[in-house]
């Protein structure tokens, strides 16, 4: 918990370190892992906090042929937010990860996939859900 847990205004919000990597289920091409969330604010009695949280986040790449895929890299293209509450705050990411999907006999390239997008509902007193 934060102070009071209130936030009266919102300095800054950034990503840190984000984490991807690739599985295969039923459901096709699963592009998964975490991002670190920072955000600098002012709380109740407009003092500057310091919030770290971690999510996880997963995207769907509905490929049921493909099993194989390599990611590069995954970087933050946007971020923004809305103080839903005064000690909730929503986070809308969208990450920027490229990889490719090979089809698993031939090695051949199927498709390059670039964004994936979040929403993630952050409190000052919980963790992001």
């Amino acid at each position: 918990k934060i102070d009071d847990g209130k936030i009266s205004r919102i300095l800054d919000i950034f990503t840190e370190q984000i984490t991807a990597e690739a599985s295969h289920d039923d459901r096709g091409m699963v592009i998964s892992g975490k991002i670190n969330i920072c955000i600098l604010a002012l709380n109740g009695e407009d003092i500057p906090v310091f919030i770290e949280r971690s999510a996880d986040y997963e995207h769907i790449i509905p490929q049921t042929d493909c099993t194989c895929a390599k990611i590069f890299g995954t970087r933050t293209a946007s971020i923004s937010y809305r103080l839903a509450e005064d000690d909730v705050i929503e986070i809308r990411c969208e990450l920027k990860s490229s990889g490719i999907l090979l089809n698993p006999t031939t090695q051949s390239l199927i498709c390059c996939f670039r964004k994936i997008r979040l929403k993630i509902r952050c409190s000052t007193h919980l963790k992001c859900c």
